[in-house]
């Protein structure tokens, strides 16, 4: 039996598949130091079943899965796989080559395989110990642990020759074995007590499983009573349902009769509410129609209101057309006694004029004496005075007859304009006819 082949991909400095055969004999790797040679003795440690990270150089588990480098970058994944040659049988195992793997991930799962078949680590402890291999055997040596053979106790040698002699895997088993039967004996303890206090129980039990049994008895009695008296209510609701039969033939006849006029009256209620329909439509409709007419009836009245408004407007206009018609034929029956009262004054006028000129005649002929002139200066004043006052009531007449015509005809208008018109002619002349009787007033 010999080591045949080792394959790594991804442990430590090997991120690649690398595969190292070996042959029969003594296999040497040289190496400068930092090229991994130690890192194949680790490989052939951790797929073994090292558990340790420090006998790993390492301070975790996951630290063996390459870390990655500036060219490259980490892997998640940790596998190293060893094929043992069994041409001899040394391994009690029906198969001349074994190969034995181990996987480990970063999240901290790890696997075991033995030609390709998931096992345990007991299971690869076991097969490994039948022919001196392991993770704690002398199969691996590391540097440093030679002198620690050579200046170990006594005790300690004892174990290595034990390893060697192949007696430690038996003193394993008997550990093991040991740790079991001290786990059985603490079931066999816990057995017992339980053992006991389901004993403690018995009787308690078996009195409930009489009355149980009891119980069920009873049960199956009362089924059958009620069996019983189900038989016999059955057999007198038969005998009643015969003597009845008449009864329940006639009852069928009314139900049938019954449902016959049901259906009439539902057939009735159905005509009469479509009927209602129809009328809530007529009804609906009609609304409709009379909210039209009321419609139309506001809008009439107020059409109504608005001719009753014109017409009473046009009555007021027709009206005080008809005062304004009669102001003004009573203005012209002013202006007619303006102008004769006009046409009065104006002889006065000629007349006073007559005088006033007799006067200044008289006046010039009086320059010579003082007594006969005083007479003439004296009834020439009085005729001035005369004309002045007749001046002032014709004036008085002439402003009244013009506001009289603008309170009847009103401010503006044809008749009004026409009218101040006709005034203010006559009141020119009047002041044309006066003037020079002032003048020569003022000159006296």
């Amino acid at each position: 039996m010999f080591l045949r082949s080792l394959q790594i991909r991804g442990f430590k400095s090997f991120a690649d598949k690398t595969v190292l055969e070996f042959a029969p004999g003594v296999s040497v790797i040289v190496g400068p130091n930092g090229s991994g040679k130690s890192n194949l003795v680790d490989a052939i440690s951790w797929v073994l079943g090292e558990q340790g990270p420090r006998a790993l150089r390492g301070g975790q588990m996951a630290d063996v899965i390459f870390a990655g480098s500036p060219e490259r970058a980490a892997l998640g994944m940790a596998e190293v796989r060893l094929v043992i040659d069994n041409s001899a049988g040394l391994i009690p195992v029906p198969m001349t080559d074994i190969e034995i793997s181990r996987t480990i991930f970063r999240s901290g799962d790890s696997e075991y395989r033995i030609g390709g078949q998931v096992v345990r680590l007991l299971d690869v402890q076991e097969l490994l110990s039948e022919s001196g291999i392991g993770r704690a055997l002398h199969t691996v040596v590391g540097q440093g642990q030679l002198e620690d053979v050579l200046t170990s106790r006594p005790e300690d040698r004892r174990t290595y020759i034990e390893e060697a002699a192949g007696v430690a895997k038996h003193r394993k088993r008997k550990e093991r074995a040991e740790r079991k039967l001290s786990g059985l004996d603490q079931d066999v303890l816990r057995l017992q007590d339980v053992l006991a206090e389901l004993r403690r129980q018995l009787k308690p039990l078996k009195q409930q499983a009489e009355m149980a049994k009891r119980h069920e008895a009873l049960t199956q009695e009362a089924d059958t009573i009620a069996v019983r008296l189900a038989a016999a209510r059955l057999r007198e609701l038969v005998v009643e349902r015969d003597r009845r039969r008449d009864g329940w033939d006639e009852g069928l006849a009314r139900r049938t009769a019954a449902r016959e006029r049901l259906d009439a009256l539902d057939e009735r209620v159905g005509r009469a509410a479509d009927e209602r329909a129809r009328s809530v439509w007529a009804l609906q409709e009609a609304e409709g129609a009379f909210g039209n007419a009321q419609a139309a009836k506001s809008e009439a009245e107020l059409q109504l209101r608005r001719s009753v408004e014109v017409a009473s407007e046009a009555r007021q206009a027709l009206a005080a057309q008809a005062g304004r018609d009669i102001r003004l034929e009573g203005l012209d029956q002013d202006l007619a006694r303006l102008g004769a009262r006009f046409a009065e004054t104006s002889q006065e006028l000629t007349v006073t004029s007559g005088e006033l000129d007799t006067a200044e005649a008289a006046f010039d002929d009086a320059e010579c004496g003082g007594g006969r002139c005083a007479t003439a200066v004296g009834k020439a004043r009085a005729s001035a005075l005369a004309a002045i006052t007749l001046r002032r009531a014709s004036s008085g007449s002439f402003a009244a007859a013009r506001s009289a015509s603008i309170i009847a005809v009103g401010p503006t208008g044809p008749g009004q304009t026409a009218l101040t018109r006709i005034l203010s002619i006559v009141w020119h002349k009047a002041s044309d006819l006066v003037s020079p009787i002032r003048a020569a007033l003022l000159v006296e």
